[in-house]
């Protein structure tokens, strides 16, 4: 599809960078940073690593600049990464039961948050970067507060039936999915939840940048959009695989664009209200993908697989 608009969104971007991890160890998440200057990734290794996603690095030109790598910290593999607002802190989760709060600068461990009874999947700052929210395979989310020097949760959110697989907060407004099919809305102002059963189960969401409606990354190979209050289904996109694997979609910066990856290595972008396929990039990943994110501020994306590769998404070169 050419249009001349694709200049100016997520359908006229080309793969740009490129990292390898050299041992070939699967990458199982990133998030870009609040103001999408970087990308952070967390691998089955242990480690996190922190990237420029806009700059070469000087060593490996076809690579992005990595700024940092940070280990020590978990004893099992990276499964979800988050940046607070302001850049200076970070969190990640995986096999440990604990999530882990990190200081950017110094690469130390801040805080190892306790509570969970299995291993957690999705971690989320609220905006103000005060609360961290870890989803688990418990079935609960816990809220920490950040302010207070405990490492105990404030609050427990235990309604799911099945393992929690991503948290979103916008705003006063949390976001939960999972393996039971259900969306939750938790809105902490009113103190009232709202409950869309879905009927598949889901491994990750997302919420429009007005936060009127849901996205859910469903393993029947869909993904679904909700009206967020009332729970009626607006539209749903097919086109890639998602039948077995933890993967985690993303809408564009303008909401233009619906961005997911697939089971068969190929990365998606489909049109919002048409639903159709308006961009494909076949082969961007050797094996399944993992996540697909896109910078909040600009038409940029970056994608992660199993085959340990960071493939960064801008637009071409003039």
């Amino acid at each position: 599809m050419d249009h001349e608009e694709d200049e100016e969104s997520v359908v006229g971007l080309v793969p740009r960078l490129r990292f390898q991890h050299e041992s070939g160890k699967a990458l199982a998440c990133c998030c870009f940073s609040t103001d999408g200057g970087y990308v952070m990734v967390g691998s089955d290794d242990r480690c996190v690593r922190l990237f420029n996603p806009s700059r070469p690095d000087p060593v490996t030109p076809s690579a992005p600049l990595l700024i940092k790598t940070y280990d020590g910290g978990h004893g099992y593999g990276v499964t979800d990464v988050a940046i607070a607002s302001g850049n200076s802190r970070f969190a990640t989760c995986g096999g440990d039961r604990a999530a882990f709060y990190w200081d950017v600068g110094s690469g130390e461990v801040v805080r190892r948050l306790k509570g969970h009874n299995e291993g957690i999947n999705a971690v989320a700052f609220s905006d103000d970067g005060a609360l961290l929210l870890s989803g688990s395979a418990d079935r609960s989310v816990r809220i920490f507060d950040l302010r207070s020097q405990g490492s105990t949760p404030v609050q427990i959110l235990d309604e799911a039936r099945d393992a929690v697989m991503s948290i979103v907060v916008h705003g006063h407004e949390i976001t939960v999915a999972g393996m039971d099919g259900v969306v939750r809305c938790y809105d902490a102002r009113v103190g009232e939840t709202y409950v869309d059963d879905v009927g598949e189960a889901m491994t990750g969401v997302s919420v429009t940048h007005d936060n009127e409606c849901v996205l859910t990354m469903c393993l029947d190979d869909s993904v679904r959009l909700l009206d967020k209050r009332s729970g009626r289904q607006l539209n749903a996109y097919y086109g890639h695989k998602h039948s077995s694997y933890h993967m985690r979609g993303d809408l564009s910066c303008d909401d233009a664009h619906i961005v997911m990856g697939s089971e068969d290595g190929g990365v998606y972008a489909y049109d919002f209200l048409s639903a159709e396929v308006a961009k494909e990039w076949p082969n961007a990943h050797k094996g399944a993908v993992t996540a697909v994110r896109s910078s909040p501020k600009a038409f940029l994306l970056a994608s992660t697989g199993h085959d340990g590769a960071l493939q960064i998404y801008g637009e071409p070169r003039r």
